[in-house]
């Protein structure tokens, strides 16, 4: 195989076809999650009734907050103080423009994704070319990271496009620094540096992408002017990047929820928690398993010091490999933890792995390919890297059109309980969850389903938990008691997006939900137990319905006579 990789004729053809094999089946796919509200915003933004697009400033705080949450477009658990909002102008603008041509056409949407994806590949393709003369090792690395497990989420998700688009400049910023290196011509090391900067308005991780030119010009050796060109680029690169950083943070943007780490604000936080997401992070390299999974619920956090442990043998690994191939190892090994104290902030996700993912490619390599050629490519990065991928790729794909699936099915069942046309005013009230993609953004989900059919919007959809297994009490003709006895209410990741660590919840906190308010009446520790619910009209009303979701099984609708 090796040799086939080596000597195969118009390999750029053929990682364009491992592309399309790959994730061509997708484009069939709907729409998910942010989505939803993308879609929302840009029709807004379009007829004039939106000063701004803000894609990705999904919260503000303050009066934002309450407005959103009253309307339904946040779970009524959405504290006041909790901002969450990116600064990608570029992004914004590229999905817009394709909103203008396409519409609510998922299938383009995502032809456009798998289309960005195959020239981030070729361009990765590139780059590894341009970082070593063995023709093995640079199509090799270029293979592993086309078929990488991770990519699989930017891929199919169309509002991570802007990961895609980050990608494909931050790789073409790559090449054109290396040529500079190289050769000094003058006009690459301005593309570089515009490329740079256009990169930062897709994705706020191409910030660390600056010292990549100081890395190249250190590992080249091929004498002091390498070295020179490349720190005179990085610094430049550097002190772009530091004026971008200063922007972004004067004009807010950011998050503070309890999941988040802010590591200008909550510097010692942030410190105690970097080390262990870092190494989650790196776990990745060796298991193809998303890790974010395990902060969804409560119970997946036994599981994270066994990713951690992982992500320890990744690092003796990376140190094996730089003693056997030197600076090239070394390079990729720097180049890869640089992304790691500014992903962590987020909890450990595999989407966010693009551009590490060159270095893990790279790396990847060297393992696999013994120093002697007339041997054949060692069999256990072969199965980590190129065997367990290709499944776990596809897999990764599909389970998210299988949790979309379940998500509209749900809501399809709720709108058909009514036994008749749905208006403007009725409620659709979820008691429970059944996979946690389901809250987020349901309002927009459900608004958009209804509004492609010509069906009025403006019918409610709220949850009520964000637990499976809640107990439900009736306290009188308005209002329900919702109980965590097993698992605490509001413990898992949607619950704790909700708060601030600086303002955790209480006893007697209240949250006004529009068509009903919401109390916490106790706790345990720092344990919410028992919220209550009331609503504007009765239990009973012909306007509200009351949906209990199983895994696995179709959503039930639950008569208000039968709660105790």
């Amino acid at each position: 195989m090796s040799r086939w990789i080596e000597s195969v004729r118009r390999p750029r053809s053929w990682l364009l076809f491992v592309v399309i094999a790959l994730y061509g089946w997708t484009v069939t796919g709907p729409a998910f999650i942010d989505d939803y509200r993308d879609l929302r915003l840009m029709r807004e933004y379009r007829e004039g009734r939106r000063s701004e697009l803000g894609l990705y400033r999904f919260l503000r705080g303050g009066d934002d907050n309450r407005a959103l949450r009253s309307a339904g477009y946040y779970p009524w658990w959405l504290a006041d103080e909790v901002r969450y909002q990116h600064s990608r102008p570029i992004a914004e603008r590229w999905l817009y423009g394709q909103f203008l041509i396409f519409g609510d056409n998922t299938f383009a949407y995502h032809a456009v994704s798998i289309l960005l994806y195959g020239i981030g590949v070729l361009l990765a393709a590139r780059l590894f070319a341009m970082l070593t003369t063995n023709r093995n090792v640079s199509r090799w690395a270029a293979l592993i990271f086309a078929i990488a497990a991770a990519h699989a989420v930017p891929v199919v998700f169309i509002s991570q496009q802007c990961d895609l688009l980050g990608l494909i400049l931050v790789v073409a910023a790559m090449c054109a620094a290396v040529s500079w290196i190289q050769n000094g011509r003058g006009l690459s090391v301005l593309t570089a540096m515009a490329l740079y900067a256009l990169s930062l308005g897709t994705k706020e991780s191409s910030l660390p992408v600056a010292l990549f030119p100081l890395l190249f010009g250190w590992a080249l050796r091929a004498g002091k002017s390498h070295l020179r060109r490349g720190a005179t680029l990085s610094v430049s690169m550097l002190l772009l990047g530091g004026v971008w950083l200063s922007i972004y943070a004067a004009r807010g943007f950011g998050a503070n929820n309890a999941m988040m780490l802010d590591p200008l604000h909550e510097t010692g936080h942030y410190l105690a928690e970097l080390p262990v997401r870092a190494l989650v992070l790196l776990a990745t390299w060796l298991l193809p398993i998303n890790p974010f999974i395990f902060y969804l619920r409560p119970f997946g956090q036994m599981i994270i010091p066994v990713l951690a442990g992982i992500g320890v043998l990744t690092l003796l690994t990376f140190f094996w490999l730089i003693r056997g191939s030197g600076r090239s190892a070394a390079m990729m090994t720097v180049w890869t933890l640089l992304f790691l104290p500014l992903l962590v902030c987020t909890p450990p996700d595999d989407r966010n792995l693009l551009l590490p993912g060159i270095g893990f490619a790279f790396l990847a390599v060297l393992w696999l390919i013994p120093e002697n050629p007339q041997r054949r490519v060692r069999w256990l990065p072969l199965l980590i890297f190129v065997v367990l991928q290709i499944p776990t790729a596809i897999a990764n794909a599909a389970a998210i059109r299988m949790l979309e699936s379940t998500v509209e099915a749900n809501l399809r069942t709720a709108e058909a309980s009514f036994g008749r046309d749905c208006q403007p005013g009725d409620c659709i009230f979820f008691l429970n969850l059944d996979t946690d993609p389901q809250v987020l953004f349901a309002q927009y989900h459900f608004d958009w389903l209804r509004a492609t059919e010509g069906k009025p919007t403006g019918v409610r959809v709220a949850f009520l938990s964000d637990i499976r297994e809640p107990v439900v009490h009736r306290v009188d003709d308005h209002t329900l008691r919702i109980e965590g006895p097993i698992e605490p209410l509001l413990e898992g990741f949607l619950g704790k997006m909700g708060y601030t660590r600086n303002r955790p919840r209480h006893e007697g906190d209240e949250f006004d939900a529009g068509v009903f308010k919401a109390r916490i009446t106790r706790m345990t520790g720092d344990h919410v137990r028992e919220a209550t619910i009331r609503f504007a009209e009765p239990l009973a009303s012909d306007h509200y319905r009351f949906i209990w979701c199983s895994p696995g099984e179709k959503a039930r609708v639950l008569p208000a006579i039968t709660f105790s």
